[in-house]
């Protein structure tokens, strides 16, 4: 018997079939790259990836086995939690990190608080803590920019090293795509793909999640071309348990072959999932959770994110068609080409804070710049801290942790290539570090244009 809901929604007796994903203790970079990176599949990795990272040590609090308040550092910390599962040291984060200020989302509005605003909400235990979501936290580089000398919170874990967006902002901007997420049960992040196809990995260090996660060929089930999204609604939070999802919804006829996709994965503490390129995922928090997250991409996933910028691109140029004519019309003439390039690369950039320019740099650096990542820090010390081989900072250039060059240059050239001869290849903007990048390639002789 099916079930109807106000939503249009029905909902089976029966439970989804479930897909699972590949669990794994640990796993070495080959095995990474062959079975995941070139085939851009999820796994999830057990805590021996981690078992070194820092913030281990300070950012748990008591490790219950019933179901109560944490009572480390007298009895001031009143999240409850799951049995078995870390609750957070609030009194350390507000120690080290309590003026820090931090993006906030709540139902959706984002606002910036302080830390210790934000923790004292979460201890009051009213509706509206329970609302509260720190996402999207630059916690790294607001502590590489402060004049504290710390300990490393956490590294890289080598197999996650290859990353040529952090490598690149980190380098050119005062940006990054390293984040700390921070919320209490029942906190989630719609779904969403990540920026233009980019991977993701993310390692719960307090708590429990739960991800439903859809491969790239139901992409066309689950979004419209305005952006709206089958998660814009609450039908994966209103499942009510992992398996249970609705068998059908209005206005998403194509859902039932995307539900039969979907992959549903609990994130215990301690475990790092990787998030393939251009897939759908959402999350939601099961207990209160602190999470460390990278955005990232490398060669293996460049083709992808370069058709994801030219539909970018091309959406962008649809949106405003008006501006395109009246530039024609005042320029009878010609010359209103550069103008109207720079009108829709401004909106790109604002839309999602890259252009051509950026994504062409990143290439041209992750060639010619291959470098050790910045320290990642975390305690406060008085002392000169003696870093030790297993918090020191990963090599990128280490041979084994990233495919040889002539693998990297061959998923590179036919993209180069393909915006040279483009439109937008043209603009005058281009020319020196679309030459520079045939010189990289070793591409001098037969020029990409």
């Amino acid at each position: 018997m099916e079930h109807r809901n106000d939503s249009g929604m029905e909902k089976g007796t029966s439970s989804h079939r479930r897909n699972t994903v590949v669990r794994l203790p640990n796993i070495s970079y080959a095995e990474f790259r062959s079975n995941h990176l070139v085939l851009n599949q999820p796994v999830v990795i057990g805590p021996d990836l981690i078992q070194n990272w820092a913030c281990l040590r300070y950012w748990r609090g008591a490790f219950s086995e019933e179901e109560q308040p944490n009572a480390a550092r007298a009895n001031t910390n009143k999240i409850t939690l799951s049995t078995g599962y870390s609750s957070p040291n609030f009194d350390y984060m507000l120690e080290d990190y309590g003026e820090f200020v931090v993006p906030v989302d709540e139902d959706g509005c984002r606002s910036q608080k302080s830390l210790r605003e934000v923790i004292d909400i979460w201890r009051s235990n009213d509706a509206k803590g329970r609302r509260l979501y720190v996402k999207d936290w630059h916690l790294a580089l607001q502590l590489e920019k402060s004049d504290v000398r710390m300990e490393p919170f956490y590294t890289t874990p080598r197999i996650f090293a290859d990353d040529w967006m952090n490598n690149y902002y980190l380098e050119k901007t005062d940006d990054d795509f390293r984040f700390v997420y921070m919320g209490p049960e029942g906190t989630f992040t719609r779904l969403h793909r990540d920026v233009y196809t980019s991977y993701s990995w993310s390692t719960n260090v307090v708590g429990r999640k739960r991800w439903w996660l859809f491969p790239p060929e139901v992409t066309q089930y689950i979004t419209k071309p305005n952006g709206e999204t089958i998660g814009d609604g609450n039908l994966l939070r209103d499942a009510g348990d992992a398996e249970t999802v609705y068998a059908t919804v209005e206005g998403w006829p194509n859902w039932p072959i995307a539900r039969e996709k979907m992959i549903v994965v609990e994130q215990e503490e301690g475990e790092s999932i990787f998030v393939p390129s251009g897939w759908y995922h959402q999350v939601l928090n099961l207990t209160f959770c602190i999470s460390i997250n990278h955005n990232w991409s490398n060669s293996h996933n460049f083709e992808s994110m370069y058709h994801s910028m030219v539909e970018a691109t091309r959406r962008v140029e649809d949106s405003i068609q008006d501006v395109k004519e009246l530039l024609q019309k005042r320029s009878s003439q010609g010359g209103w080409e550069e103008e109207w390039h720079t009108i829709t690369q401004d909106l790109l950039k604002q839309d999602s804070g890259w252009d051509w320019s950026t994504l062409l740099a990143m290439v041209e650096t992750n060639l010619k710049y291959p470098r050790e990542l910045p320290p990642l820090i975390i305690r406060r010390d008085a002392q000169e801290l003696e870093m030790t081989e297993q918090v020191s900072c990963v090599k990128r250039n280490d041979p084994k942790m990233i495919p040889d060059r002539k693998f990297m240059v061959d998923k590179i050239i036919p993209c180069i290539t393909h915006f040279a001869q483009s439109e937008w290849g043209r603009s005058s903007r281009y020319g020196q570090l679309i030459s520079r990048l045939e010189s990289l390639l070793g591409n001098k002789d037969n020029r990409l244009t």
